[in-house]
Formats: C-alpha cells, structure tokens, sequence
C-alpha cells in the first residue's frame, strides 16, 4: 500500500487516541499454533538512497500531519523529501553512514524470539516468531504481513517497541496496519494489540539500570550531584501536544515509578525536546530550557535520559549525544552524558516476552462437553479486569489511556531475564 493509498482509506476517528484498532485482550492458542509477534517500529533509512524515500513516506503520514491528500500534496512532498534528504544525511554521516534503529531492532527482534521459544513455548505447545514492522522504513508492514502468511501463522501479536502509548508512534502503526489487513484481504487473522507496557516493573527497572550504567562514565566525585534529566520527543510534526494524547500521562507515570525505584539520591527533571524550540503547550519543560536553567543554577553535571522509545536511532545518537552537546558544552557545566537506549538489555527483553504471555490464552488440548476449556495466563486469584486497574498519572496530562498495573506471572510462565 503506497502512502497515497492510505492517505485515501484512512478515517481519524476515536480509534486513534484510544489504539482500540485491535483487540488488547489475550488471545487463543492450542499446541501446535505458530504465534507470530509483529514488532512495530519507527525504521529508517539502509542508505542515503533511501532516505528520501523514508522522508516522503513520514511526511505523507496523515496521522502525523493530520491531513488528507489534498491535490498537489503528493508531488510537494516529493520534492520536499529530495531536497531534505540532502541536507539529513550529514547527519546520518555524523554516526556511521546508517541509521541504527535497523540493527538494533533486528538484534531485539532475534532476541525475543529466542526468549519466548524457551519454557513459554514448551509449556504451551507453541512455536513463535518474530517480526520487524517498521512505519517508514524496512521491513515495511507489508513485509511482516506477507511474511505472517507464507509462514503460516495462526496468531499474531502486535507489540511496538515504544512503552508508552502515542498517536505519532504506536497509534500509527495499529491504523497502518488496520486499514492494509482489510486493503489485503487479511483483516481475518486473529490479532491482539498491545498498547502499552509504561508501568511493567521490568521494563522500569531495566531503565533504571541503564542510568546507573550511564551514571559510571562521570567522576566518582560528581555522581551524587548529577542532574538526571529525563527527555522525550514532542510530537514529530512539531508544535503543542495533542489534546487526545495519552503519551504525556504514561511517560510522566514511567518517569514518577522509577524515580520511586531509584529512592531520592538524585534529583530529576520531566522534559520534551522540541527541535523547532516552539511552544509545548502548558505544564511541559523544553529539554533546552531545563538545562540552561540548571547551569544558572550552579549545576555542574547532567544525564540526559532518553523516554518513549526503546531503540537507539537518529535523535538519540545525534540530535542528543551531539548536537544537543555541543549546546552544553558552551554553557558553565562540566559533564554531560546521554544515557544508552535499552536495545538487548536482557531484563528489557524478557520484558517483552512476559508482556507477550499476558496477552495469550491456554486452551487444553482435552474437549469438554464440546467447548474447549481455556487456561488464561494470570496468577491465581486475579483476572484481566484487575490487571487493567488504572494508576495514578500526572494531573496535568490527559487522555484516554492509562498505564496497565501488570501482576505477576506465575513462574512456570516466567520468561527468564537473558534467556
């Protein structure tokens, strides 16, 4: 489907604040299916050949630029993404000629699928696969769909790598993915979503311990008094946040629960960067901003944490780590650091798979009374109602997502850390 087509069969309707494209229940499965889990992702270019493609694809997006094809749009955009991609890959030149995100995405994608062919699989009687789904770049949705079927698959997961929930990342892949599968005529798979992971214990811890990882590369003397200073895009088109995003409430919830984790031995910051430094709409701090009041402050030291993605990309590796440090660099401050995206940190994949076997539902191989008896995957005594309990986010931000109160699995369905 080219993104002219999607511009004409896309509808913005309530589905995109909510992500209820998809069913986000467990799904079904009996020994002997092949679970396929599509890992959605934001991509990137392979080369420079690609960049403009990759350009003209996100600007063509009209979940993010919130508009239909209009005449003319198309061959505007064209020509905007060949003039853009020329200045751009100076920057893809700064870190290596390539964008990291394709890597990285492919080692997590490989990772995954060995964690959850492990006792999950045993247990259940079920082979899984993985799949990389990326919006704008490749493997391109069409790919993992394509691939779904040749491999015969019977269930599919659909699970981006972005822990909290926004239009412009997760709420664009499910609408994407939505509207191919009735384009495709595949809209009969049996498909479950997951929204979001932003409260899962897991995935907070294995963002803590990447800030302790970061924390080792300043002086011993220095560490106490580190700023840490937690960092998320705005919205990619630019401008204020949308008054339908749940992202500000989850990524404010993941930021207050590892704060609580980590005790009071730092002092943090929430922030949103926003290269176009224009407005961020009431209660957000500009990552800029913050910093350059911490330096009037007296502040000697700061860590930059990324939030919101999971994977290490364009934005991490040269908008922050250099760009955004030679900004520093000029000011009274002595060290600054980016902290590394989680990528393959063992206890952020095990992360996935325990998020993975929340969303199925065992189904006994023994027919009784001609209804298959079904085993859901939750610990004793607690039921899917109560493992959506909705916690406590930042009273500034709205929306219609809350963060999931993940319990525990019972060990025998335990994905192991580093599996």
């Amino acid at each position: 489907m080219t993104p002219r087509q999607f511009s004409r069969l896309f509808s913005r309707d309530s589905r995109l604040a909510s992500g209820r494209y998809f069913s986000s229940g467990p799904v079904r499965v009996s020994r002997g299916d092949r679970v396929g889990v599509v890992l959605l992702n934001l991509g990137g270019p392979q080369g420079r050949r690609e960049l403009e493609t990759f350009l003209y694809r996100r600007w063509m997006d009209p979940v993010v630029e919130k508009t239909r094809l209009r005449p003319g749009r198309h061959s505007f955009v064209r020509i905007a993404a060949k003039l853009g991609s020329r200045s751009l890959w100076r920057d893809y030149e700064q870190i290596g000629g390539e964008c990291p995100i394709n890597r990285r995405s492919r080692e997590q994608a490989a990772a995954l699928q060995e964690c959850l062919n492990g006792a999950l699989a045993s247990r259940l009687g079920v082979t899984f696969k993985t799949y990389l789904a990326m919006r704008y770049g490749t493997p391109s949705s069409e790919d993992a769909m394509r691939a779904l079927v040749r491999d015969g698959v019977t269930k599919t997961i659909l699970l981006p790598l972005y822990p909290q929930y926004s239009i412009a990342t997760t709420g664009s892949s499910l609408a994407y993915w939505s509207v191919m599968s009735e384009a495709e005529k595949h809209s009969t798979l049996d498909t479950t979503a997951v929204l979001e992971y932003a409260a899962h214990p897991d995935y907070l811890q294995s963002l803590s311990e990447r800030i302790d990882e970061a924390l080792q590369r300043f002086p011993k003397r220095v560490r106490p008094a580190t700023h840490i200073v937690f960092c998320a895009k705005s919205h990619p088109a630019g401008g204020a946040l949308d008054a339908e995003e749940s992202f500000c409430r989850l990524m404010h919830e993941s930021i207050r629960r590892v704060v609580d984790l980590r005790g009071a031995g730092h002092q943090h910051h929430s922030t949103f960067f926003e290269s176009r430094q224009s407005d961020l709409g009431f209660g957000h701090e500009d990552t800029r901003n913050t910093i350059r009041r911490l330096a009037d402050d007296g502040a000697k030291s700061v860590l930059l944490v990324p939030i919101g993605i999971t994977t290490d990309e364009l934005w991490t590796c040269y908008t922050l780590d250099i760009v955004l440090r030679k900004e520093f660099e000029a000011s009274s401050m002595r060290y600054f650091e980016v902290a590394s995206s989680l990528n393959c940190h063992p206890l952020f994949i095990a992360t996935l798979s325990r998020v993975v076997a929340r969303h199925l539902t065992a189904v006994s191989d023994q027919d009784t009374g001609g209804d298959r008896a079904s085993a859901p995957i939750t610990s004793a005594g607690s039921s899917e109602s109560a493992a959506l309990r909705a916690v406590r986010a930042c009273e500034t931000c709205h929306g219609p997502i809350s963060a999931r109160q993940w319990t525990p699995l019972p060990t025998e369905f335990r994905p192991a850390a580093g599996a």
